[in-house]
């Protein structure tokens, strides 16, 4: 995980080459995780989810984000932790995985730290979720798990998305 360019969030001009990448920093329960925030499109309040029926237990349902309907990746399930209730003060992360727009039903969004190549490294092999993270960032105040959504559905389970989601009248 490298980016030599840092670009701002907006896609304007480069800013200075750097080695270190710009993660949005968020948690589940006490877990810190991050994404590059270049895949970062918003951050919303939660609002309902809708049920998606033949969805793979990877998703958690779809919701409408102005006109356009958007799985939602159920991140705790996932990663192994317990369900929690949808709650108004929790957010949701929209952003590109793949060739399609998700979303991220997290706790809370943070904040956006550089983190430094030097401050990044890979999991051991016998960590839960392995297959879905694509590093770790040591930070002052603790470890960011940084999410790969590349491979957070596998292929089996983005078929089976792609059908619900064809499924949903237009």
């Amino acid at each position: 995980m490298r980016s030599d360019v840092v670009t701002s969030p907006a896609g304007h001009s480069p800013a200075v080459a750097r080695a270190s990448v710009a993660l949005v920093r968020f948690s589940l329960g006490e877990a810190n995780f991050g994404l590059p925030a270049l895949a970062v499109r918003e951050v919303l309040q939660a609002v309902a989810i809708s049920r998606l029926p033949s969805a793979p237990e990877a998703v958690e349902g779809v919701v409408n984000v102005r006109g356009d309907i958007l799985p939602v990746l159920d991140l705790r399930r996932r990663f192994g932790f317990a369900a929690v209730p949808l709650h108004p003060d929790q957010h949701f992360i929209i952003t590109r995985s793949d060739d399609r727009d998700v979303v991220l039903r997290v706790d809370a969004v943070h904040d956006l730290v550089e983190v430094a190549d030097s401050d990044l490294s890979m999991p051991d092999d016998d960590l839960a979720g392995r297959a879905r993270i694509a590093g770790l960032a040591r930070l002052p105040d603790g470890v960011v798990v940084i999410v790969d959504l590349a491979r957070f559905l596998s292929l089996d389970e983005a078929i089976a998305l792609d059908t619900a989601m064809a499924l949903l009248p237009r």
